[in-house]
Parts: C-alpha cells; structure tokens; sequence
C-alpha cells in the first residue's frame, strides 16, 4: 500500500473516533512534506470524561507500514533529542499491517 493510501485510511479511521484531524497536502516534488518533518497528521481529540474532565487534546501520527515501524520510532525519537526537549504525549507510529488489514498503533515515549 502506498504511503497517501495509508494516510487516508488513518484520516478514516480517526473520523470513526470522532477526531479533527489536518495533513500538510503541500507536495514537494514526489513527496508530501511531513509536520516538523516527521508527523503526517496532526489531530484534535475531545477530552475524556474523567473526572475532572480534560480538555481538548492534541496528537500526532507518522504513518507508515509495518516493515518501517522501527525506522520511523527511530526518527521521531531522535528529532527530539536532536531538539532538546521530551517526546510529547500522544505521538504514535501507525504502521499498517497489509496481512491483518490494520494498523499496529505504538506510542512513542
């Protein structure tokens, strides 16, 4: 599967969680160019209803296939060490797996 088809199946699949999701559609040549250069998509989530209650959350997801998973936790972790500051809270890889016609979601801390 090509990466823009697994980026649309992960904009689906959030639409179905009820999550306001962006992607940078700006292509640069062959490629479409990454947020900060490592997330494909950005997304909004409602808070839980915990108590007490959170607000509005924000996460981040590179999409990729199964056989890039480790390459791309690799990726995101060093762009934050490169930067100098910890991994935020809800940054995943979702990396499809064609087998299972899913995706593996890892959080990356």
């Amino acid at each position: 599967m090509k990466e823009i088809e697994i980026t649309k199946a992960a904009q689906k699949e959030l639409d179905k969680d009820g999550k306001i999701w962006w992607v940078a559609y700006k292509r640069t040549g062959f490629a479409q160019q990454d947020i900060f250069g490592i997330f494909d998509i950005v997304y909004l989530q409602h808070g839980t209803n915990t108590a007490p209650p959170t607000g509005t959350t924000v996460g981040f997801i590179q999409c990729t296939t199964k056989h890039h998973l480790s390459d791309r936790r690799k990726k995101i972790r060093d762009f934050f060490i490169e930067k100098g500051i910890p991994v935020p809270p809800r940054c995943f890889v979702w990396a499809y797996d064609s087998a299972r016609g899913s995706f593996i979601k890892e959080l990356i801390q």
